[in-house]
């Protein structure tokens, strides 16, 4: 990940399994 500076922002990194869809996940926002 690069990270650039300038305006505001926020950016959700999202991690799963990868093999269901039951909604099971995590969610970190940077």
């Amino acid at each position: 990940m690069r990270v650039y500076p300038g305006a505001d922002g926020k950016f959700t990194l999202y991690e799963d399994e990868g093999d269901e869809y039951d909604g099971k996940a995590v969610k970190i926002q940077l």
